[in-house]
């Protein structure tokens, strides 16, 4: 599965409309999925982290998610991370 790299500039990101043209995608799941592309690598990619960006919260993230994963759009795993102090 290729990994789509994008161009993120101060105030704007640059991304292919490859996501965007996928008829087999929902507007939710286009969204979701360009909010993802325009966020910084090192950004905890979280279903909290992400939910607090939307007013879909916990509930829609989770949906757009399980539909993106349904079309190899992104491959999520579940994991712990250790709270900082």
């Amino acid at each position: 599965m290729p990994v789509f790299r994008v161009e993120k500039n101060s105030n704007y990101t640059t991304m292919c409309n490859y996501h965007l043209r996928d008829q087999g995608l929902s507007l939710k799941g286009k969204g979701l999925l360009s909010m993802l592309l325009s966020l910084p690598d090192t950004w905890n990619y979280s279903v909290r982290g992400l939910s607090s960006l939307t007013p879909d919260g916990v509930a829609g993230v989770l949906t757009a998610l399980k539909e993106l994963e349904g079309t190899s759009s992104v491959r999520a795993t579940v994991g712990w991370v250790e709270p900082s102090m």
